[in-house]
């Protein structure tokens, strides 16, 4: 048996899988390592108590009920929360639901031929709800500053495995946000905007992916590490994705 994920991302869980893989505590681009993708999942796949849990705050989309958590953050009497949003680039997106938002990154072998889950992984993980409109005054980018972080080691993530059916993508380092965040719809259409622009074919990923249900005790490493503050300072997500995949407060928007 080799890790898996989704873990229990909050502070002091510890899964039962004993694990000596060395975690990547520091921004990826320091380790040489690039950015080759970057997808989102329907829901949080992880769990942090108080920021993405069972409480499950949200509208009653159709196929709501889906696998995996919702942030805490809905507000169902404001209307940033409830007002339609008119995708133009993105597919099958609501505004109010959550998002997980997974980065990708890899350092290939010399011989730059091996497959992905051949090579050395990391994923970083960061939650969403989409508004309408963002509060005025915040930040708007679909990169963040994460300062609640999670790592450990674990697993590729999809709703095509479980507890009964495990990812052979393993292992992988996670680097996983602990805290909820907001964006407004038209950042998040921006990003699938320049997917869609990307010299690479980027549009499988311009929709959401299921969620894995969270993994049993049993299946989750116990080499969990926990910090408040990003000690580096520097952003969770490697900053050559602005290039990647960038959005920026003076972008054209789409609203």
């Amino acid at each position: 048996m080799q890790p898996q994920a989704p873990a229990n991302a909050t502070i002091g869980y510890k899964g039962k899988m004993a694990c000596t893989k060395p975690l990547i505590k520091n921004t990826f681009w320091s380790r040489g390592m690039c950015p080759v993708n970057v997808h989102w999942h329907k829901r949080a796949e992880h769990l942090s108590m108080g920021q993405y849990d069972e409480k499950d705050t949200g509208p009653a989309y159709e196929g709501s009920n889906t696998t995996g958590y919702r942030c805490n953050l809905y507000k169902g009497g404001d209307e940033r929360f409830t007002k339609k949003y008119n995708w133009k680039h993105c597919k099958n997106m609501e505004v109010a639901e959550t998002y997980k938002v997974h980065w990708l990154t890899v350092a290939l072998s010399t011989s730059n031929r091996l497959p992905f889950h051949m090579a050395s992984l990391a994923v970083a993980g960061l939650m969403w709800t989409i508004l309408w409109r963002i509060i005025l005054g915040c930040k708007d980018r679909i990169w963040a500053w994460a300062r609640n972080l999670t790592f450990y080691t674990g697993s590729a993530t999809s709703d095509k495995v479980n507890n009964a059916v495990c990812s052979e993508v393993t292992p992988i380092t996670w680097q996983v946000d602990r805290k909820c965040h907001l964006i407004s719809a038209s950042s998040f259409d921006k990003l699938c905007y320049n997917m869609k622009m990307q010299h690479d074919d980027m549009t499988a990923d311009i929709k959401p992916d299921g969620s894995r249900v969270l993994v049993l005790d049993a299946y989750a490493t116990s080499n969990q590490d926990f910090v408040g503050v990003y000690t580096s300072g520097s952003t969770i997500v490697d900053l050559h994705l602005e290039e990647f995949v960038s959005i920026n407060e003076k972008s054209t928007r789409f609203e």
